[in-house]
């Protein structure tokens, strides 16, 4: 039993790393595309998309998709400082 949980941590684990490195890859595109939004992506896929993360969020669990095992991220418009 315990096998099978830590394969599917790995398998979850995986697919998080694929679809990070889908981002990075294409991170240019998608920023333009997609500037000043919140971008979803599940299998190397962008799966919705929007201005509030409540909206995707909401739009991905409509779907029955877990957003907690999605790869979500603001796509900030170029050249834009953040002073912290």
């Amino acid at each position: 039993m315990q096998n099978n949980f830590m394969q599917t941590e790995l398998q979850m684990l995986n697919e998080a790393k694929r679809d990070n490195g889908f981002l990075m890859k294409n991170y240019e595109a998608i920023r333009e595309k997609y500037e000043n939004e919140f971008v979803a992506i599940k299998n190397e896929k962008i799966i919705a998309h929007g201005k509030r993360i409540e909206d995707v969020i909401s739009h991905l669990e409509s779907r029955g998709i877990n957003s907690a095992m999605t790869t979500i991220e603001f796509m900030r418009e170029k050249n834009i400082i953040i002073v912290i």
